[in-house]
Order: C-alpha cells, then sequence, then structure tokens
C-alpha cells in the first residue's frame, strides 16, 4: 500500500496508485452506496456540482464524478497525515476497480482500462496569451511500491478535446514529466526529473511557469 498527498495543486490532478482510506464524503447531488461505496445520483436531487478549491482557490471538481467512490479525494489533517503547509494537505486514493465515469454518457475509465482519483480545474480561467506560474507538492510515504509497467500519472495539463500536453508520470522510478510530440516537432520527450531516492519518502515543491497559446510562441 501507498499514500499520495498534494498542496497547493492548480492543474488537473490525476492519481493511479493503490492507496489506504481515509473517510469522506460524496460530490453534491449524490450519496454513497451502502454495499458498493460509489458515489450514486440521488433520485431527484438537482444537479448540482460542489465547488472543491485547491491553491489559490480556483475553482477544482472531481473529472469522472459517476461511480467515484469516496475514498478517492480527501483532505486530511496534520498531525495524522503528512502536510506540507498549514494543517492540511489533500489525499488521492485509488484502489483496484475503482473506475467512474463523466456525465451525459461521456468519458467511461471502466470501459477504457483506466482507474483514477482526479480533480479538474473548472472556470477556463486561462486565455490566448495568458502567462501562468503553477506551483504544488508532493509527497510518496516510504511504503510506496513502484507499480510499472502500469502507467502512474501524479499531474497533467489536459485541455478540452486534446491530448495531455504535460503529464507528470512514474516509469522505472523516481518522477517524470512527458512533454507530447504536439508541443516539439521531435516526437515525445521524458524528462527524469526526481530519483526514487529523492521522490518517495519526502515533500517535493514543483514549479511550472507557462504561456498559453495555440501559436508557436508559447513556452512551459
Amino acid at each position: 500500500m501507498a499514500r499520495a498527498y498534494l498542496a497547493c495543486a492548480l492543474f488537473s490532478i490525476l492519481l493511479i496508485n493503490p492507496v489506504m482510506t481515509w473517510a469522506g464524503s460524496c460530490p453534491e447531488g449524490q450519496k454513497e452506496n451502502g454495499r458498493s461505496g460509489e458515489c450514486e445520483p440521488v433520485k431527484g436531487s438537482a444537479k448540482t456540482k460542489k465547488t472543491l478549491s485547491s491553491g489559490s482557490g480556483w475553482r477544482f471538481e472531481r473529472s469522472l464524478r459517476v461511480g467515484a467512490k469516496k475514498h478517492g479525494y480527501q483532505v486530511v489533517s496534520a498531525p495524522y497525515h503528512p502536510v506540507r503547509y498549514g494543517q492540511n494537505s489533500e489525499k488521492f486514493e485509488v484502489r483496484p476497480g475503482d473506475c467512474s465515469r463523466s456525465t451525459g454518457g461521456g468519458w467511461d475509465d471502466c470501459k477504457n482500462d483506466r482507474e483514477r482519483s482526479e480533480l479538474s480545474q473548472r472556470g477556463n480561467t486561462q486565455k490566448e496569451g495568458d502567462e501562468y506560474w503553477y506551483r504544488w507538492s508532493i509527497y510518496i510515504p516510504e511504503s510506496h511500491q513502484n507499480l510499472y509497467r502500469t502507467k502512474v500519472c501524479y499531474g497533467q495539463f489536459h485541455q478540452e478535446d486534446c491530448e495531455p500536453v504535460l503529464m507528470f508520470n512514474e516509469h522505472e522510478g523516481g518522477y517524470w514529466l512527458s512533454i507530447d510530440e504536439q508541443l516539439i516537432d521531435y516526437g515525445e520527450q521524458n524528462i527524469n526529473l526526481l530519483r526514487p531516492q529523492d521522490f518517495v519518502g519526502r515533500w517535493n515543491d514543483i514549479v511550472v511557469y507557462i504561456r498559453w497559446t495555440k501559436k508557436k510562441n508559447g513556452w512551459g
């Protein structure tokens, strides 16, 4: 078993990794199924969304809400959990079979061999030509086991209707940045950011500076 914790995340947070449980609740308009533990829509309730905040207060929500498990995302506190700043951190957990799907018959992880616990930014804050600094902290406990060749993703910049342009993954060891070929002319590039001994059992602060554009004058 392993745990993963994040602080001050300002992007799409995706975790595919088995971790231990912690109490929580379902999104607004849903309730827990006492048998399966899944979050299911409440009959007759308005289809409202529960807004989650992360980092600067930008709106973050569960990306695939139908069937999402209550243990998938929790805000936890010190001293019982690792905390980087203040008193809280965000804990993500995925157990075998934890797949969910979007509302309205869209993407379905269960049909596409995916398992995830993910928050996604809402509100279309970034616009053409905008420049942003993104900063988050990630903690992987010492009990963590590398699941390679299973692809474990710890974060991504994923625009709607496009492939993720930047992904933060674990491969054979450590923490890697994958840059999609749509950003560069010579195919996908993988850069090792942290060695295994530096990635596991300690907090690491990640900083990304991005200029958002559909032209060739962007950077990240």
